[in-house]
């Protein structure tokens, strides 16, 4: 390798040096407009200062990157105005057109020096960007798909996507209360973001965890409310707004502000200015529904009367119309009926006196004949009578023996059973006697009781400082327990 001189190598930071007084000479003073996507921000707390990643896209390729750097007055500059003309702060992942210069550092290396962002531009590009999301969601034909959706006759159970601090929710919730004694709602909150970067994100989720639960509910209700026009680019957000257009069940939006229409308000089911305005879109809902029910009762009682009114106008008719025929038919059989009358009593005489003369010659027949069998029987029943009495003296004399032979025996049995039963109870009542606490307590065995006088078997139902209660015989002790020994389990 050829030796080279000394004065001849550059150190890093010499080579950037020289970079540095190319560039300062070359740029100096000049400043340029850039269109570049703004893709992280990157601001310093502390500082103030912002340290933007500045990117170039072709077909979603990044063909071009470079640091950027707006100094915090610059920025705070810079955010007013945006805040002025988007109703926004500057915010990352937009394109932007950049009023800068080029600076050089030996130690960071090349970066733009961002003096002014034109928020006209960025403004033209979010409306570009607006109109491009609302033809996709047209061309993929879900646009309206969530506005077809027929709203709950009654929509009592909500899922609630808001702040439970935020002012909109207050004023929600404050509203539902003022009908409480009306309608009852019922709701469950889903607490997210509602403006800036991570919003779209976090409002996109909690729909997806409402969808697998969705048959709860009769409606989602997305309320912002109390922040202006600042923040409200995330609701232009394509993933959130397909979301909301193709959900299962009615999307009502309530972002709080009255200009520049966001596409999660265009795809909702509907749309309240206000928290307050989408409480009573709720509201007008039972409201309606109430009406419906008073009008269908008034229309019922109407019917019920006019009903009721013809059927009396018909049966006063009918009970005419009966009277005077029932008449016609009594006046036409009256004559027929007093003839039946007269026939009918002649027949039944006839009858009865046949009847009663025949009664009469069966109850002689029946008279002569029952003498006849009286005599017989009689004489049959005193054979039987003689007979009986002789098998019975027969059959009492022979079982009487046999009786007071068992009955003899049976005795003998039972004193003998109950002579040993006798001799077992005497037995037992002297064991028990043995057994007794007191005949124990004299032989030196004594009882030990816990504070509540109930027996102690065990030392483990004892603890340390517990007052116990020793009983011998003929006295007692009051002890309190100092120590509790544990048992040696290999002695056992």
């Amino acid at each position: 390798m050829q030796y080279i001189a000394e004065e001849n190598i550059l150190t890093l930071h010499q080579l950037n040096v020289l970079i540095q007084n190319v560039i300062d000479t070359t740029f100096f003073g000049k400043y340029f407009w850039v269109k570049a996507e703004i893709h992280k921000l990157n601001i310093y707390k502390y500082s103030g200062h912002a340290y933007p990643e500045l990117l170039e896209k072709q077909d979603n390729q990044i063909v071009c990157q470079m640091r950027g750097i707006i100094w915090k007055s610059d920025l705070i500059r810079i955010n007013e105005n945006f805040i002025n003309t988007l109703g926004e702060p500057l915010k990352e992942n937009i394109n932007a057109l950049l009023y800068a210069t080029v600076k050089f550092d030996p130690r960071y290396g090349l970066s733009l020096q961002i003096k002014d962002i034109d928020p006209n531009y960025s403004l033209g590009e979010l409306e570009k960007q607006k109109k491009q999301t609302i033809e996709k969601l047209k061309q993929e034909g879900i646009f309206d798909n969530n506005k077809k959706l027929e709203l709950s006759l009654v929509p009592q159970k909500l899922a609630i996507i808001s702040v439970e601090t935020s002012k909109g929710f207050n004023d929600l919730i404050t509203t539902f209360q003022k009908y409480s004694d009306r309608f009852q709602i019922l709701y469950d909150l889903y607490p997210s973001l509602l403006q800036g970067e991570e919003a779209a994100f976090q409002i996109t989720e909690h729909l997806n965890n409402i969808k697998k639960k969705y048959h709860l509910y009769d409606a989602v209700l997305i309320i912002r409310g109390g922040g202006g026009e600042v923040g409200l680019s995330c609701y232009n957000d394509y993933e959130l707004c397909k979301t909301i257009a193709t959900f299962p069940i009615p999307v009502i939006t309530g972002i709080g502000h009255s200009t520049n229409f966001t596409i999660a308000e265009m795809v909702a089911h509907q749309n309240g200015i206000t928290p307050t305005d989408t409480a009573m879109i709720i509201i007008q809902q039972f409201e309606k529904f109430e009406q419906r029910l008073i009008n269908a009762q008034n229309a019922f009682i109407q019917y019920i009367k006019h009903y009721i009114s013809q059927q009396n106008h018909i049966l006063s008719e009918l009970n005419q119309q009966l009277v005077y025929i029932s008449q016609n038919i009594l006046h036409e059989n009256l004559t027929a009926l007093y003839e039946f009358e007269q026939n009918l009593k002649n027949l039944s005489k006839n009858i009865i006196n046949k009847k009663e003369k025949h009664l009469i010659q069966l109850a002689n027949q029946l008279y002569i004949s029952s003498k006849s069998l009286t005599s017989k029987r009689k004489n049959k029943l005193d054979l039987y009578q003689q007979d009986l009495i002789h098998l019975f003296k027969n059959i009492t004399s022979s079982q009487l023996q046999k009786l007071n032979y068992l009955q003899s025996q049976i005795i003998q049995s039972f004193q003998n059973y109950l002579n040993n039963q006798n001799k077992h109870i005497q037995s037992l009542e002297k064991n028990l006697n043995i057994l007794h606490p007191n005949n124990i307590l004299k032989r030196g065995y004594t009882i030990v009781f816990d504070k509540n006088n109930k027996t102690i078997s065990n030392a483990q139902m004892l603890n340390e400082n517990d007052s116990i209660k020793i009983k011998f015989h003929s006295s007692e002790a009051i002890l309190e327990i100092k120590n509790i020994a544990k048992q040696n389990t290999n002695n056992q």
